[in-house]
């Protein structure tokens, strides 16, 4: 089932990707690449298609199998068990100058909307 909703995240979302990737890539090489003399082509090839979906297959495929390690090494009814949390929390108190950690918090928000938006965008 795990395997099921990866495929099901996937497949549209290269599907959209290349959808809004063959247009762009259309523009960017009559608008920017006019004043080549030789005629280059920039539509991704069949190879780059097969690669950019078995990536984009195989890394939320891979991301689900640690999970479901986890479930499996447990007995049913720890894993039933509501009524405790198997989660340990961890708290980090940062002990520094205010401005130094605003930069740290920035930097780090910015890392993850990069991360986010590569990973969305990418496939």
């Amino acid at each position: 089932m795990v395997f099921t909703q990866a495929i099901a995240f996937v497949i549209p979302s290269i599907l959209i990707g290349y959808v809004c990737a063959c247009p762009t890539i259309y523009l960017i090489e009559k608008n920017v690449f006019n004043m080549a003399k030789e005629n280059l082509v920039f539509f991704p090839s069949a190879v780059a298609t097969l690669l950019a979906v078995t990536i984009g297959a195989i890394i939320p495929l891979m991301s689900s199998l640690i999970p479901i390690r986890r479930a499996l090494s447990v007995t049913l009814l720890e894993s039933l068990n509501t009524a405790r949390s198997t989660l340990s929390g961890t708290v980090i108190k940062i002990e520094t100058k205010a401005g130094k950690a605003a930069s740290y918090v920035l930097f780090g928000s910015l890392s993850v909307a990069i991360g986010l938006i590569i990973y969305i965008c990418l496939p």
